[in-house]
């Protein structure tokens, strides 16, 4: 709920953000695996290797320090389906985290559809869904514009500190 509200308050310096670095959009790594049609891309602030140097400041900072970021286990990236794209159902590798979506670009409510299990989740520009990665999931962007959001994976509020901390040890990373 906390990294909720953070995210939500702080909706307009995370969009200029975006607004910011959006020429640097990359094609997603899963674009040609998961997609029934359309097209897939990212901004990657964290990945694999670590954070991207040229994502600093105050917000980035606060995130890092107030959120329980997975470690080896997740990815912080800005995401766009271009219009008329669907994502294939999938599952998360693993229950260990916890995905946080917030809306930054939300074309069309009723058209930007995220389904999770049995139900169907809209994104609102501003405002976070937040869902098990695990669970059988897929999404859809039927509007006529971009759709996106910023992706921050953070761990299962139900791991304790020290299975977190564990989890983050670098000989996990690969």
């Amino acid at each position: 709920k906390k990294n909720i509200d953070f995210l939500e308050k702080k909706y307009n310096i995370i969009k200029n953000i975006y607004d910011k670095h959006i020429c640097e959009m990359k094609e997603h790594p899963e674009n040609l695996t998961s997609l029934s049609k359309g097209a897939w891309s990212r901004i990657s602030l964290y990945g694999i290797n670590d954070w991207e140097e040229k994502f600093n400041g105050k917000i980035i900072d606060d995130i890092k320090s107030n959120f329980r970021i997975a470690y080896n286990h997740g990815l912080v990236f800005f995401s766009k389906t271009s219009p008329n794209t669907k994502i294939k159902a999938h599952y998360g590798s693993s229950n260990l985290r916890i995905r946080l979506h917030l809306g930054i670009y939300v074309p069309d409510k009723y058209n930007t559809i995220m389904n999770v299990s049995n139900d169907k989740l809209y994104w609102e520009e501003g405002k976070v869904i937040a869902f098990d990665d695990s669970f059988y999931h897929s999404s859809e962007n039927n509007s006529s514009l971009d759709r996106i959001v910023l992706i921050i994976d953070i761990f299962n509020p139900y791991l304790s500190d020290d299975e977190c901390l564990f989890l983050r040890n670098e000989t996990l990373k690969n």
